[in-house]
């Protein structure tokens, strides 16, 4: 990934959250999340993916 520059990039981890939730790895969607909401620069993308954070780690029933 360092080549690309995308070690520290906060969209990496959202797409692997997206992509761990679509089967049900939910747990591990909810870290990833986590891990992109604390490397996202902007304030909206961080409260964006705090929120995705938390549906994915408590889905409504």
């Amino acid at each position: 990934m360092g080549t690309l520059g995308l070690g520290r990039h906060h969209v990496l981890p959202a797409v692997r959250a997206d992509r761990l939730r679509r089967p049900g790895r939910t747990i591990e969607a909810a870290t990833e999340h986590g891990v992109a909401g604390e490397r996202a620069v902007g304030e909206a993308e961080r409260a964006y993916l705090t929120r995705r954070r938390r549906a994915t780690a408590h889905p409504a029933k």
